[in-house]
């Protein structure tokens, strides 16, 4: 897998999104990243403050250590910006001093710390008007990476996260996501998070009154907007959300003592669902893990699920998948089986 961006012909992409923050970092180190799986490493997330300014932590933004080691293994570094708690990039953009002194500080840190790309992770709700400074900040970051790419001779990426449903993408202007990207790694969960379901379905369970499902998603980029199918990567989630005496598809209660649903990572939720119940659903792509007291369920991505999505993934024609995020699959004997049916299911 490693070296496959370097292969003309055959690019195709195993990435995973790298947190690394000191906790997360702590927690998941740089030497424990499966290179033999991952070619694409998505380092989670650069910040920038109003003023356009970077926010930097030597080891962490840049972390030297993560770009040495996958340069070594064959595999790239791309630096993502944002993430899903920063609601700064209107009010940046929307300041052509601000917007300016961003674009080129991001060019800056890419070039100087031999990173190999960008990759935007504008979140959250966003409105026509936001949409525009969206692509004008994708247009620069393309002018600016082609522009490294030329003097280092090499090539270089620019990625966007994109959520499922237009209502994101719908703001977007097509042709800037058809011709100024490399890749769209779509996030291929989160559907719902506060209800009682599974989050991360390709299709809709019959009984699920949202119908949602990212196969929905996929068809509006291919076929409304035409975005080849080369261009789009399918997020694996590597957690999910353990529901509290909830009834399936009830949406839970902000602050409820007793109704909850809580985020795990996959190493968390090994152990608590070891005697519990477990059901598949061919259709959703989802394991369901349910206590013994019937009182909590785990709709989850499992190591079926993974192989699953990635099969299908790849036998559609998308360019790969990626996950969120690799330390969540990290067990305490060293394994990391959701990562081991991503490599496995693609080869």
């Amino acid at each position: 897998m490693a070296g496959w961006a370097t292969t003309a012909g055959t690019e195709k992409i195993l990435g995973g999104y790298y947190a690394s923050d000191k906790w997360a970092m702590d927690k998941f180190p740089v030497k424990k990243i499966d290179f033999t799986t991952y070619n694409f490493i998505f380092q989670a997330f650069l910040k920038a403050r109003e003023d356009g300014t970077l926010i930097l932590v030597p080891g962490h933004y840049p972390c030297t250590s993560l770009v040495k080691l996958a340069h070594q293994n064959g595999a790239m570094v791309i630096i993502s910006l944002g993430g899903g708690n920063y609601k700064l990039f209107p009010q940046i953009c929307a300041n052509p001093e601000t917007f300016k002194r961003l674009v080129n500080n991001i060019a800056g840190f890419v070039e100087q710390n031999d990173y190999d790309g960008v990759d935007l992770d504008w979140e959250g709700a966003i409105t026509p008007e936001q949409g525009k400074l969206w692509d004008n900040l994708v247009r620069e970051l393309r002018l600016k990476m082609d522009q490294i790419g030329k003097a280092k001779k090499q090539k270089m990426y620019v990625f966007t996260a994109l959520p499922c449903g237009n209502w994101f993408t719908g703001k977007l202007d097509p042709e800037t996501l058809r011709t100024q990207l490399d890749f769209i790694n779509l996030m291929a969960y989160d559907q719902g998070s506060q209800i009682a379901g599974y989050h991360a379905a390709l299709e809709p369970a019959a009984d699920d009154p949202r119908q949602v499902g990212f196969a929905k998603t996929l068809k509006y980029l291919t076929e409304e907007l035409k975005i080849p199918r080369e261009k789009i990567c399918i997020g694996l989630p590597f957690y999910a959300y353990a529901y509290e005496n909830c009834q399936r598809y009830e949406k839970v209660p902000q602050d409820d003592k007793v109704k909850k649903a809580t985020a795990l990572g996959w190493a968390e939720i090994v152990p608590l669902v070891k005697d519990w119940k477990r059901e598949y659903d061919p259709v959703t792509r989802a394991a369901r893990f349910t206590s013994p007291d019937g009182k909590t369920v785990i709709p989850a991505d499992d190591p079926q699920s993974i192989a699953d999505k990635t099969a299908w993934a790849k036998a559609s024609g998308y360019s790969g998948v990626f996950c969120w995020a690799i330390h969540h699959d990290a067990m305490p004997d060293g394994s990391a089986p959701l990562t081991r049916a991503m490599r496995q299911a693609w080869r």
